[in-house]
């Protein structure tokens, strides 16, 4: 890999979610009239050390088969103060603070699961890598071929870098890059 390459990739550090999933025998926050979506900065906790709640982002995630459950992501600074509280302690804070925002239902859960990205050895974090100040400026050829080999991955797209669409747009745009380079004009 040439060196402007890695040192582009040594300058981008993932972001950090812990994502939780909880599943519930039914879905108490429709039959509420509410969309089970919630967007919080954590709000105030008592759990010493920690300087908020762990909420970040709750999404319904009902399955297509109808198991109703909420996923959501304990993001950023507060993922990383909250990972260091043991896993019991993390959990009762999210579903209080669910039952908070939803109603006492939500403190009793069929299932609680949970997944600290920036504990995945080939990923690093969630949800995206991210440039430090001045890589962008410094980096200028970050997509450019190395020789035979062409850069496809999700941070090279030119829009939504970092998501499956921008892992997309990357993949076509490198392939026309190598249809290009194997039969110019």
């Amino acid at each position: 890999m040439p060196e402007i390459r890695r040192l582009f990739l040594n300058h981008m550090p993932m972001g950090h979610f812990t994502k939780f999933n909880i599943i519930y025998d039914k879905a108490y926050w429709l039959e509420e009239g509410l969309s089970g979506e919630l967007t919080s900065n954590g709000g105030k906790t008592f759990v010493p050390g920690i300087s908020a709640g762990p909420l970040g982002i709750v999404f319904d995630a009902t399955t297509d088969n109808g198991v109703p459950a909420l996923v959501g992501f304990i993001a950023a600074k507060n993922g990383v103060e909250w990972n260091e509280v043991d896993r019991e302690v993390r959990k009762r804070a999210v579903l209080e603070d669910l039952a908070k925002a939803f109603g006492p239902w939500a403190l009793n859960p069929v299932l609680y699961t949970e997944k600290n990205w920036s504990e995945e050895p080939y990923a690093g974090g969630c949800p995206v890598a991210y440039n430090v100040p001045g890589v962008a400026f410094s980096f200028k050829s970050f997509r450019e071929p190395h020789g035979r080999v062409f850069w496809a991955g999700t941070e090279s797209a030119t829009k939504w870098a970092g998501y499956i669409s921008g892992g997309i747009q990357a993949g076509e745009r490198a392939a026309a890059e190598v249809i290009h380079n194997l039969f110019p004009g």
